[in-house]
């Protein structure tokens, strides 16, 4: 069985798990298109130092919703934990 990005999309379990990390459960799975808050409050919060690795344009809802538009419009798969 080929699995396709509009399989993923259509049933998320398949490529979605759990696991525990220093006793918390975290969910890995696809980004969504829907995860734009997320993201951003999660670019947002990132450090000077990180910044200077990064090549974002922005660390804003901006541009965490041109990366969710891409992300889901591209032939592209993000797991997000």
């Amino acid at each position: 069985m080929v699995l396709t990005l509009n399989d993923i999309d259509k049933n998320q379990d398949l490529i979605s798990t759990t696991d525990y990390f220093e006793g918390i459960l975290i969910d890995f799975r696809s980004l969504l298109l829907t995860d734009e808050k997320k993201l951003a409050q999660f670019l947002e919060n990132l450090g000077p130092q990180t910044r200077k690795f990064s090549t974002r344009n922005g660390y804003d809802l901006n541009e965490a919703r041109d990366l969710c538009f891409a992300i889901n419009r591209y032939d592209k798969l993000r797991l997000v934990a």
